[in-house]
């Protein structure tokens, strides 16, 4: 950037033949930038990586996004603790302090995208990235407004419960994830 800050460059190829034939990774994609914009003029990038810049390239079937860049993941950042406290021959167990921290910085990401009237669509450690010590959403193309239909993906093993059916058969109760 102008200032010396490290950006992300996210790149995504609509291939016309392939996965999006039938518009639906172009319409997620122009959605997650839609809501990326919406939270930065609400000031909600304290717990929403934060776009700087988008462009859509239909003729080369790409778009671009430009935006904050993230350090570690969630995922990364537990997989790191448990291997560090591991070769410490301590037992792998997290500290409570870190598990409260991040839990705290999750919720109010969630709670603040929930004010916004969105649900995430695809919470899962690897959506959550740390920029500058806080914890941040990212990967909003699953996201969806409250109301609305639901956003176009989620993560095997990982589904918003707004995201579930249930279904009541022989007296019994099953829930699957509405696609």
């Amino acid at each position: 950037s102008p200032d010396g800050e490290v950006l992300a460059l996210k790149q995504v190829k609509l291939d016309g033949e392939g996965p999006d034939e039938d518009g639906q990774l172009l319409t997620a994609v122009k959605n997650e930038i839609e809501l990326m914009q919406s939270f930065k003029a609400k000031g909600l990038c304290n717990y929403i990586i934060k776009l700087v810049d988008a462009e859509v390239k239909l003729e080369d079937q790409l778009v671009y996004m430009v935006m904050e860049c993230g350090e570690i993941d969630l995922a990364g950042m537990l997989r790191r603790h448990w291997q560090e406290a591991r070769e410490r021959n301590e037992n792998a167990v997290y500290n409570e302090n870190f598990v409260c921290m991040y839990c705290e910085q999750m919720l109010r990401a969630v709670h603040a995208m929930h004010e916004a009237r969105v649900i995430h669509g695809d919470l899962k450690p690897l959506n959550v990235m740390k920029v500058r010590e806080t914890w941040k959403l990212i990967d909003l193309d699953a996201a969806a407004t409250i109301g609305s239909a639901a956003g176009l993906k989620s993560s095997t093993g990982y589904a918003p419960p707004e995201l579930l059916i249930t279904e009541e058969r022989g007296g019994r109760t099953t829930a699957r994830v509405r696609r």
